[in-house]
């Protein structure tokens, strides 16, 4: 079949690999906070404790990137103009 691309791979660096390692990340934190709620009997606590913290986690890494490619952005539209004076 055409439409599909053989030996495609994520990038982690663009948009479908930093969601796919949101995901990732949450649901190993979710079932980390499973565990412990099955094994010491907290439940839900620390089910919703690690998934918090998962998420948090998420948002300052993915905060991160966005500013990381803004800056490279700017620093690009910078030297464009610089280029056209």
């Amino acid at each position: 079949m055409k439409f599909l691309r053989p030996h495609v791979r994520v990038d982690p660096k663009d948009q479908v690999g930093q969601g796919m390692d949101s995901v990732f990340v949450l649901v190993i934190f979710f079932g980390v906070g499973f565990f412990i709620d099955r094994q010491f009997g907290f439940t839900p606590w620390a089910m919703i404790t690690s998934t918090v913290i998962g998420a948090v986690g998420v948002f300052y890494k993915l905060k991160g990137a966005y500013e990381t490619k803004m800056a490279e952005h700017e620093q690009d539209l910078q030297a464009a103009r610089s280029m056209k004076s």
